[in-house]
């Protein structure tokens, strides 16, 4: 499992939740390149305490007169260089919600993300005459 900062989420969560299904390593498998994952979703307002199910999407595939669906599960492949992981390697309790030292791991990686974006888009090298090469 991976927790990813959102980017323009309708409910405003802060991040995203997904199953990792494959590690996608260069040709000589020593660089991981992306990750292809499976999305979870809550409905909740508060991404923290609202209950996770795995995003299933609805085909449709029309075959002469007939119009067959299927369900299938919503997978990405995730570049790392677009992607920020801000959290990995945790479960979900049995009922599909975060467990209390996984929101605790991530409130504190929300904060220190906040901090160093806030940082970078209000100071500039410049101003203090530093001449970066």
């Amino acid at each position: 499992m991976i927790a990813t900062l959102a980017d323009g989420d309708e409910l405003d969560h802060p991040f995203w939740i997904a199953k990792v299904i494959e590690l996608i390593k260069d040709e000589s498998q020593t660089t991981l390149l992306s990750l292809k994952v499976h999305w979870y979703h809550t409905t909740n307002v508060n991404a923290f305490v609202g209950k996770y199910t795995l995003e299933m999407m609805t085909t449709s595939t029309r075959t002469g007169a007939k119009r067959k669906k299927r369900i299938v599960r919503r997978i990405s492949t995730l570049n790392l260089l677009d992607v920020d992981v801000i959290l990995y390697d945790f479960t979900l309790t049995k009922s599909g919600h975060l467990r209390k030292s996984t929101i605790a791991m991530i409130e504190e990686k929300l904060k220190v993300t906040l901090i160093r974006q806030t940082r970078s888009k209000t100071h500039d090298p410049a101003d203090a005459c530093l001449h970066l090469d």
